[in-house]
Order: C-alpha cells, then structure tokens, then sequence
C-alpha cells in the first residue's frame, strides 16, 4: 500500500492505483473520522488519563483497519476536563493548531503548552480558545468563567487583557443602583450641587444634599457622653411630641385617652368588656344571659353554658385569658384533656403546638413573645348533633365563613366561604390550567416529604355479582344549566377529563391528559364514546392528541379520523421495529420490518471480473422473508469465467427461494432460453439457473466483455 499524508492533521493521501478493496475503508478510517473530529469533536478527559497530572497528546493514524484514534490523538478540535485530582497539564504537538479548551474541574488549574514550555493556565471553571504562535500556545480572544452573576461587573485578572472574571459588583438594570462595593476609594472626587465647608446629608430621595453648620465642637453621636447643656429642666406644662422612652408608669398621672392610645376607663368589674364605638372610643360593657343561656362572670374569666330547654342539652365552656412574658411557656389553667382549644393571639392554635394532657397546664411548643394573648377554651363536655329523622343544618349566615372539622385539636376539613369541600389544606388553591379554572369545589391537599396525596376508593362486593360490582368513578355531563338536568349531549361533546398537571413556579399547567367525548350520534340509551390521549411537547403551551379509541374500536395513532375499511390499528408514521429483531414464535405475529439496500458484487466459478463489477441494491425484510432486488447497468466483464453468481446478501438464508432475472450478453447452455435467480443456502449467495426444457438446466455463464446488463429479483427466509 502507499499513502501519503498531510503536515498538520495527518489525513492520508492514497496514491492512484492503489488501496485495492480497502479504498473505503482507507478513506472512513483515515480521512472521514478524523474530518469529523477536528472540526466538531470533543475528547472528556478526566485525571485516569492523566499520568502525575501530566498528559502528551500527539497525531494518531487510520487505516484499513482501524481508525487510531484514542484519548490522546491531538486531531481532536475540543478538549474537556473533568474530575481532575491536580493541577493538570496537555502538551501539543508543536505545530500549527488550535483547541477550545474547557477546564470543567471546580478545583484544579488545567494548563496547555507545547513542549518545553509555559503555554496558557486556565482557572477551575472557565473556558477559552488557544492556539500555537509558533513557540508555544497562547489565548485566542478572551477567556471567561463558565457562568456568571446576572447583573455582575465583570474585571480583568493579571494584566494581558484576556483573562475576565466574574465580580461581586453589581449594576441593577432598571433602576442603575451599584451594590456589592466594600471600600469606596473617592480621593480627590468632588461632588457637584454641594456647597463648600457645609455638613453633608441625604434628603428624602436619598440623595446628597449640604447644610449651614450652627455652633462649634464635635458632632454628638449614639456613643458619646450625656448631652446636658442647656439644661430642659421640668416644665410645669406643655405639649410632647416626637419623644421616645417617656415612662408611662411613673410619669404619666390621670387616664390615658384613647385618642393617645390608652383606654379612656379606669376601673372595672369581673366579666367587664371594653366595647368599640362608632366615635373611636371604648366603652364598658357586660354580656347579657339570653334565653336558655348563662353566663358567670370571674376574676378574668367568663362562662356562657347552655341552661337546656332548646332539645339535645349544651355545652359550658370557661374561657380563661392570659397576658404572656417574654418566652413564656406554661400556662396554669383547670381543663378536661381532650376537651378545650388553644388560641394565641386570636389564632387557633394546631395540636402539635402546645400540650395540653395533665388537666392544669398548657404548654406552648415553642415560647410566646412578650404581650402575646394566650386564651384558652375548657369545654364541659362534647354535644352530639341528633335530631332522628329530621334535618340538621349548619349555616353560616355572614359573609365570607367557614365551617370546619378537626380531630385531635387539629383541623382535617372544612367547607371554605365558596363551598369548596377542603380536605387536608385551609385555603382553596386555584390556578388549575394556566390560571384559567378557578377554586375548584372538591380539593384534597397532603404535605411531606414522601408522603402521597391519595384518593381511594374500595369495595367489598361480595360474591353474587362478580362481574358487575366494583369501585366506580363516574364522570358525566348534561347540556342542561341546573342541577339535576339530564338535557342530551350532542356529538363531539367532552364527558369528563383526567388531567395530569405540574407547578411550574406560579401556576400548574397541564402535562398531559386523557379525555371522553361523544363519538357520533347519541339516542336513548345510545351514547357512542371514544378516548383521547394528549401530551405536551417539551417548550410547547397545550397539550397535543397523539392517541385515540373510537367507538368502533379502532386506534389511531397520529390521526384523527378512521381509514374507510381500514385495519383495528391505523398510525400515521409508520411502525418502527427495533434495530435487533426480537423473534417471536407466534407464527401470526408480525416481528420484523426493515428496508435498507446492500452491495452485490459480480463473481465467477472461474475466475471473477478483472475489475469489480459491484452494485447497490435494496431490500424488504418482513418477519422472516427477505426480497432482493439490484440492477447491474452496462457494465464490463472482462476476466470473468464460468457460472455467474452474486455475493453479498444482506442476510443468510434458510430457503433457497427464487426470482426473475433479465440479462443481455450473458451465455446460456445449448438449447436453454430461461434463466431464474436462486440462494445458495451453504454459500449464501445468488446463483443464476437457465433451462430450455424439463429434461436439465444449468447456470447462466460468462460472456466477458464489455456492454452487459443483468437486473434480479430473490425472495426467500431467514
């Protein structure tokens, strides 16, 4: 063989005439798979290809039989590293070349040189092109981090110019503001708009602004000695105003008003409440019994009982309220366990935040702050509601209320002021469908890590209708516009939808779906159905139907209507079969379907062609038969002696098979006008059988020369 090759990526340059039969291979090996890797590949380097955290790369060279390339061939047009365990070094070949450079390491320096030299460094995350000066390696343009803060002042390292990092300052886009500067050198800066020898200060914009000085000495700041000249003294009256820290206990005499945020009262009496009025001011008030209610007033305390006489009996409750220090925890108060509720703050209070099991203590989880309201509600005893058969109703008469249920001192479900049914959340969510369905009537809710959001159904049937009792879901819709309507749907109208849906940050959006509609026209006790299945593309803002069962039973698959007389399954893409045929032994299962072509080459019992006569053909393989057909148009067989036959089927045979054949300046024996194609199954090749009657054939021979023409057709199985 002779190749030659060329200086800088040394890619082969076969010389005329030769490469015999590996030409292909020469050039794929050699010049195609090295084309492609100095032009767009990338090696991934990591610190296992590096020996004491050096690395030489250096040309490699494809033939016939391989390619040659490795992780060290320097043909690559990116090198990449990762995971290194040091600083790292790749040395060049010393030659003209550049390489892009991606140090993805988050802890080592990469460092690119030719040899014996310093070359360029490149910092843990950062990346860069370099390219050889003809001594060494050096940066190509700019090299900057692999990331950056949004907004970020960018500033040069060391002092080429060519190495840019990320800074901790930044410039706010809309407003301009800089934030993020530590020390701020200003010597020799003037200001603009301030007046010499004047104080400096900020105005109510912010901004710098400069006023006259009055007096002499130093400024007086939050550090420094009591200021007591000139002395206030004790004025016998006057008006305060903007003064902090006056001690309300000591030096303040008479009544608050409650225009100065005090109360306007003095003294009270036990169960006495302060009661707003329509002028702002408090008032004094008692409560009153009502009818089959009393109340008993305490030293802080007031209970409100049933007295009977309304049907059912009632409960008494004692509220007790306390005034919280500053970390307060315990709370001294008598209770029945499992019979009181605990508000702080006017806020009830979930079970898992305070203690409440020994009948004279609460105990808050976590300390109250000083001022804080702790009021604790002792019920007598818990009411059942029963009423026989007669309704019982629950109403809330105001105007945004709810109705809640709690276990255990905590919440499980409540019906929410639009009369949504909230099991497990307080609030109803909404922003279902990119924010277009609102709070919908029925919404379970589960937190955790871990922990499942569940609805389940079960039922326990028995076993006299097996095939008719189950746990059912119904989805149904009418046209009417009340409760209770049964208006027929029509055509085309949707039945119900199972919406798969994710959070994307601010709302939930739909990700995929499977919905019923109406699937022709509906009658008394008629209702033609069909199911859709839809998906959402990645970047795409709906979902879009990839999948549907009519009410006949077909499946179509990338379509919407049915082929007239078509099949069960009708796609719109076709079917893809997997690349390896997996066999099935079910002899109505269809496992295969490929098409691709094959090279056939022309050969000779005798002797074959001079000169390779090959073609291209193609082929059909379904399941286990295999159809070959190639044309062979004006070629020369000069050299070729013998029987004709074809090698290079694209599969090996189990059958002979058979096919049509059309030749022109081919010889046929004596007497015999037709020829047929044929596999030979022990050589799996193509053999050519001419007979002129049924009494012998033979195999189609050479007529060597130029201008021959031979098209064949074989079937067979695999």
């Amino acid at each position: 063989m002779t190749i030659n090759r060329t200086t800088l990526l040394d890619l082969p340059l076969p010389v005329t005439g030769t490469e015999e039969n590996t030409w292909g291979d020469v050039t794929n090996n050699g010049l195609t798979e090295y084309l492609d890797i100095a032009i767009a590949g990338m090696v991934s380097l990591t610190s296992s290809d590096f020996t004491a955290g050096a690395l030489t790369i250096d040309t490699t060279e494809g033939g016939a039989a391989s390619t040659g390339i490795t992780n060290s061939s320097a043909q690559y047009a990116t090198l990449k590293v990762s995971s290194l365990a040091a600083n790292s070094t790749i040395t060049a070949p010393a030659s003209a070349r550049a390489y892009r450079v991606i140090n993805a390491d988050a802890t080592y320096t990469l460092t690119v040189k030719a040899s014996g030299q310093t070359g360029v460094t490149f910092q843990p995350g950062t990346t860069g092109m370099v390219a050889f000066n003809g001594t060494d390696y050096e940066i190509v343009g700019v090299v900057g981090p692999a990331s950056a803060t949004d907004n970020a002042v960018a500033r040069f390292d060391g002092t080429t110019g060519q190495i840019v990092q990320n800074s901790v300052v930044t410039i706010a886009d809309s407003t301009g503001n800089v934030s993020g500067v530590g020390t701020l050198s200003a010597t020799g800066a003037s200001f603009s708009g301030l007046t010499a020898s004047q104080a400096v200060f900020t105005d109510g914009s912010k901004n710098l602004t400069s006023n006259a000085i009055t007096g002499t000495g130093n400024v007086v700041m939050s550090t420094s000695p009591t200021l007591v000249t000139p002395a206030l003294g004790t004025p016998s009256s006057a008006t305060l105003t903007n003064a902090t820290g006056l001690p309300l206990s000591t030096g303040v005499t008479g009544t608050l008003p409650y225009g100065n945020g005090g109360t306007g009262q003095t003294s009270y009496t036990d169960g006495q409440l302060l009661i707003g009025k329509t002028d702002g001011s408090l008032a004094k008030a008692t409560l009153t019994a009502g009818s089959n209610v009393t109340i008993t007033n305490g030293d802080g305390t007031i209970t409100i009982a049933s007295s009977g006489g309304g049907g059912g009996g009632g409960t008494s409750t004692t509220t007790t309220q306390f005034t919280a220090t500053a970390s307060q925890t315990t709370f001294s108060v008598t209770y029945t366990v499992g019979q009181i509720s605990v508000y702080l703050n006017g806020a009830l209070l979930a079970a898992a935040d305070y203690t409440a099991t020994n009948g004279t203590s609460v105990v808050l989880a976590s300390g109250a702050a000083s001022g804080d309201i702790l009021t604790v509600v002792a019920y007598s005893s818990v009411t059942t509601v029963s009423q026989g058969d007669s309704n019982v109703t629950v109403s809330d008469s105001g105007s945004n209320g709810t109705i809640t249920f709690t276990t255990d001192n905590s919440e499980r479900m409540r019906i929410a002021s639009g009369g949504q049914v909230l099991v497990g959340a307080t609030s109803a969510r909404s922003g279902w469908d990119n924010s277009t369905i609102g709070a919908n009537l029925l919404q379970t809710e589960r937190s955790g890590d871990g922990n499942n959001a569940a609805i389940s159904i079960a039922c326990n049937g028995g076993t006299s209708f097996p095939t008719e009792t189950s746990s059912v879901l119904f989805l149904g819709r009418s046209r009417g516009t009340t409760n209770g309507s049964a208006t027929a749907v029509a055509a085309d109208d949707l039945l119900g939808r199972l919406s798969f849906q994710g959070a994307d940050g601010t709302e939930f959006v739909q990700a995929a779906s499977i919905t019923a509609a109406v699937d022709g026209t509906p009658g008394a006790n008629d209702m033609p159905g069909r199911l859709v299945f839809n998906t959402t593309a990645d970047g795409a803002t709906s979902s879009t139907e990839r999948m549907r069962v009519t009410s006949a039973g077909n499946l179509l698959i990338g379509k919407t209507t049915t082929t007239a007389n078509g099949g069960v399954l009708q796609v719109s893409n076709g079917i893809t079969f997997p690349a390896t045929q997996s066999a099935c032994s079910d002899a109505n299962t269809l496992d295969d379907y490929e098409e691709g072509t094959w090279t056939g080459t022309l050969k000779g019992s005798g002797s074959d062609p001079s000169t390779p006569v090959t073609a291209t053909g193609k082929y059909v393989k379904i399941g286990k038969q295999v159809t070959l057909s190639i044309t062979y148009d004006n070629v020369n067989t000069t050299g070729g002696s013998g029987n004709v036959y074809i090698s290079g089927i694209p599969f090996n045979a189990d059958t002979r098979g058979g096919g049509s054949v059309i030749s022109y300046n081919f010889n046929f024996a004596a007497g015999q006008t037709s020829v047929a194609s044929n596999i030979n199954t022990s050589l799996n090749i193509i053999t050519l059988f001419t007979s002129g009657s049924a009494a012998a054939f033979n195999e189609l021979q050479y007529g060597a020369g130029a201008t021959r023409y031979l098209y064949v057709d074989v079937t067979y199985f695999v």
